[in-house]
């Protein structure tokens, strides 16, 4: 089974991901290569997003070759796991990424890498693979090669956003409710709620805490 974003019909790739920069697909492309050349049982590639009161980690890409989707859900042990590692390469400036940290489970092996780390998002990357050192040894050290050279920046290209719109997204990311943005701004709460969809349309956003993260990784939003 092969998922990208929220579709599980691969056929749908390219559509679902219009919106997502050459460089990043290409290096989709490349992480699935190695996983694919070192008999990997499945890939998952996250996009980390967070603010002070919600994280969300959105599946862009990911496989399983026994067809089982709840294999490529991320647990909340893996999350605090990821989440370390996301801080700690923080602290590391100039960094692309931390790992693997290496997980042994049953007779499989999951390398787990955190990369390209901003203040509210990163790429989380999970490998799982049968339990044999040499042949996850090989994986990661291709895994290394391939984040190293990466140049990735975002995730999508930058979006046309009016200038309500990133009016709107300023306030929200400011901690504003929908109704409270309405009545600084002297709009319905519907006007607000439409205008956050239509950026989240434009930016690629699957919800509205996506869609500020996107504008403030993008610098539309400060």
């Amino acid at each position: 089974m092969t998922i990208s974003g929220s579709q599980t019909d691969s056929a749908r790739y390219g559509e679902q991901d219009k919106t997502r920069s050459d460089a990043s697909l290409d290096l989709y492309e490349h992480i699935n290569g190695v996983a694919r050349r070192w008999h990997a049982s499945t890939l998952a590639i996250y996009e980390h997003q967070c603010c002070d009161t919600q994280d969300v980690n959105d599946l862009i890409y990911g496989w399983d070759n026994g067809g089982d989707p709840d294999s490529l859900i991320l647990d909340a042990g893996a999350s605090f796991a990821l989440e370390v590692q996301w801080r700690r390469l923080l602290s590391h400036a100039g960094a692309k990424f931390d790992g693997p940290s290496v997980v042994h489970l049953g007779d499989t092996v999951a390398l787990r890498y955190v990369a390209f780390p901003l203040v509210l998002s990163a790429t989380y990357i999970v490998i799982s693979l049968p339990t044999d050192p040499e042949n996850a040894y090989k994986c990661s050290h291709d895994m290394d090669a391939a984040l190293s050279v990466a140049s990735f920046t975002a995730d999508i290209r930058p979006a046309n956003l009016t200038r309500r719109e990133l009016e709107i997204a300023r306030w929200v990311s400011e901690g504003k409710t929908s109704p409270e943005v309405a009545i600084i701004l002297n709009l319905s709460e519907y006007t607000v709620n439409d205008y956050i969809r239509s950026g989240m349309k434009k930016i690629g956003a699957t919800n509205r805490l996506s869609f500020i993260a996107k504008t403030i990784r993008q610098g539309l939003v400060a």
